[in-house]
């Protein structure tokens, strides 16, 4: 299992989170529709999100609502993201830390 790309994220809370990824393995445009994903945030050890993950060509869209970055605390916690590819292989795609800030003014 490869290690990945080491990718800080960020959301607000109370807001929609959408960020997009092109994948590239050196090959040129990659066909991501048949490949799994699968991604989440976790404080320790305790899932508190699990991304919505779609593909479009060689883009990863990476998504939560409202409803749910308004159920997580502020803070700072890890992540990452998975990928199955035809053959049944698993690799982390993307890592790092994922970071929940509260509105300031309100």
């Amino acid at each position: 299992m490869s290690c990945g790309a080491f990718a800080p994220l960020e959301a607000c809370r109370f807001r929609d989170l959408h960020y997009e990824v092109q994948i590239d393995f050196g090959a040129g445009n990659v066909d991501l529709s048949d490949y799994k994903f699968k991604g989440e945030v976790k404080n320790n050890s305790v899932s508190i999100l699990d991304f919505k993950l779609v593909t479009d060509g060689d883009v990863l869209k990476i998504s939560a609502t409202d409803l749910q970055t308004s159920a997580m605390p502020a803070g700072r916690f890890k992540y990452d993201i998975k990928m199955t590819d035809t053959n049944g292989f698993d690799s982390t795609l993307l890592y790092g830390t994922f970071k929940v800030t509260e509105s300031i003014t309100e």
